[in-house]
């Protein structure tokens, strides 16, 4: 049956090219919208790994979570000397990353921050920051480069770097007096790391105001410029996770200057929250084009019925029951589906391999661009199963007509 089921198919291969086409389309766009949806979750988590609380000026989380994280946008306003040195001095924080932003170098982010960056920074499981090529800045002058801002500039340990001050790839202002100089280059995270520049804090507040003053690395705090706001949110390390809830209310207590503190791992709640209706409706409408390339196969099937019913009528007459008739032509529901499946997982492929590049470069998170993963099979085999269910009606009409038709055909 499968061999008369392969001929039949071929014999009507012009009609069912398109069936399969629409079946191949909906399956890659099914599990493209899952890859990207899954990972770029998985990513976004990832960014924050060991990270307890991110502390900037009053305003909304998701904005600060995304302003300081992923380096989308800006928080709505800095924090002074003072603020950032008692958020540091707290006695359950084990560690502060301070950081400041509002330059860029030709479209990446520059941002301000001091060594502890490179010591207790984590993203995916607990994976510390790795050097592809030369050391930490130890001068004011000096800066570390992603992995994506070097791959896609050329840069190397000794390019030089002029900030332009604003966002965007445009700006009124440019530091052309001060550059800095790439003392490292870091390795691949697959996170906004690799699309951002570091230089120290002392630097990034000696860029405004000429090198001159500073040679070296010095101190979190400058007591002359206390009061400025040149860290826009700090990045806090708690030495217990116990008691983050208490540390949290503490620093959103705060009154000398309106904090909001955050919680990275309840923000992303939050954010996916407010993406759930965009994300949900993708899948519904990947679905129903899968759906969609299924009804297809269905209605070829009861067309080619009356085509062949005389076909059905001789395999009757020679013997062939329910098992035979009904087989053959859910065989060819199964058939046409796994060659859609086959097909829409080459195209799949193809268009993972070229989307990959694209988000690494734009928004800073890997995707897995080969293989399949064990959700993606479970849904191919819903989709096969769903295949040979389509062709349960146009099978059980066919063997009822061949019944009645006999060999005299009525029409």
């Amino acid at each position: 049956m499968i061999s008369l089921a392969l001929k039949s198919l071929w014999f009507r291969r012009g009609s069912l090219a398109v069936t399969v086409v629409s079946i191949a389309f909906s399956v890659a766009l099914l599990l493209g919208i899952e890859r990207v949806r899954t990972q770029a979750k998985e990513n976004f988590a990832g960014m924050v790994s060991g990270t307890d609380l991110i502390v900037s000026a009053r305003g909304n989380p998701v904005q600060i979570l995304l302003a300081s994280i992923m380096h989308i946008g800006y928080p709505a306003s800095g924090l002074t000397q003072e603020t950032v040195q008692t958020v540091c001095s707290n006695r359950n924080v084990a560690w502060c990353i301070p950081i400041a932003m509002g330059d860029t170098h030709r479209g990446y982010r520059v941002v301000g921050t001091d060594l502890v960056m490179f010591d207790k920074f984590r993203y995916a499981r607990n994976v510390g920051l790795s050097f592809r090529e030369g050391r930490r800045f130890t001068e004011v002058s000096s800066a570390v480069v992603g992995s994506q801002v070097a791959e896609s500039l050329g840069y190397r340990v000794g390019s030089k770097i002029v900030v332009t001050h604003g966002a965007g790839g445009e700006s009124l202002i440019e530091h052309a007096a001060e550059p800095f100089t790439v003392s490292g280059v870091l390795a691949p995270t697959g996170t906004p790391v690799d699309r951002a520049i570091y230089v120290s804090m002392e630097g990034y507040e000696a860029m405004h105001e000429g090198f001159g003053g500073h040679a070296n690395i010095d101190p979190l705090v400058d007591p002359d410029h206390a009061e400025e706001k040149s860290v826009s949110a700090v990045l806090v390390g708690l030495k217990s996770r116990a008691a983050v809830l208490g540390v949290q209310r503490s620093f959103n207590e705060y009154r000398p200057e309106a904090l909001t503190a955050v919680m990275p791992g309840d923000t992303l709640l939050d954010l996916w929250q407010l993406t759930g209706i965009a994300e949900t409706a993708l899948v519904w409408i990947s679905g129903v084009v899968v759906l969609i390339g299924l009804v297809g196969i269905t209605a070829n099937l009861l067309a080619s019925v009356n085509e062949r019913r005389r076909e059905m009528a001789v395999l009757r007459a020679i013997g062939a029951g329910l098992p035979q008739v009904t087989g053959l032509i859910l065989g060819e529901a199964i058939l046409l589906t796994t060659v859609g499946v086959v097909v829409g997982l080459v195209l799949f492929q193809v268009a993972m391999f070229g989307l990959a590049p694209m988000l690494r470069a734009r928004y800073g998170f890997e995707i897995a661009a080969g293989g399949v993963l064990p959700g993606e099979w479970v849904r191919l085999g819903w989709i096969l199963l769903a295949g040979g269910l389509v062709g349960a009606f146009p099978a059980y009409r066919t063997y009822k007509r061949s019944l009645s038709d006999g060999i005299s055909i009525r029409v």
